[in-house]
């Protein structure tokens, strides 16, 4: 099962009760794209029909696992319900980011990623200090590529 396939039932084992969800992907600079995506953190979260937030004490175990492995966190994947501004960065999207480094994306997938992950109906957002901007559609699809394994190990030579 693909790194993506896990995050969409991830996301929608909560979708399912009408509850928000994220999964964080992390990985390694890439100088042909700004990220090659490795890895897929399913972190525990606190979910409501409003919101995720990952439980504190997984925020230093989080920053180890990234540590020991030589990753950064690039991506925050998290659901929002139906309707006019399911795409949109909430204001608490906004003030409580995981990353808050330039070029952090946060990827925001309706209907509770019923259908999966889309990215050309999710919204898409990155940190440019000190805002908030979205992200076009094509060229967020061109900026992060998604590893399978092997490709990792032959791209540092593991």
């Amino acid at each position: 099962m693909s790194l993506v396939q896990r995050a969409e039932q991830h996301l929608q084992r909560n979708g399912r009760r009408t509850l928000e969800q994220l999964v964080l992907w992390a990985g390694y600079p890439d100088g042909e794209r700004a990220a090659l995506i490795a890895s897929l953190l399913m972190p525990e979260t606190i979910a409501t029909w409003g919101s995720v937030t990952i439980v504190r004490t997984e925020l230093p175990t989080i920053a180890t696992w990234l540590s020991e492995r030589g990753q950064l966190l690039f991506v925050e994947v998290h659901t929002h319900g139906r309707g006019r501004y399911a795409t949109e960065l909430s204001d608490t999207d906004r003030a409580y980011p995981i990353g808050r480094q330039a070029g952090f994306i946060t990827v925001i997938v309706p209907g509770y990623a019923a259908t999966g992950i889309e990215v050309a109906r999710a919204g898409v957002w990155e940190y440019q200090p000190p805002d908030w901007v979205e992200v076009p559609t094509r060229e967020a699809s061109a900026r992060l590529a998604i590893a399978a394994d092997e490709e990792v190990r032959d791209r540092l030579r593991l």
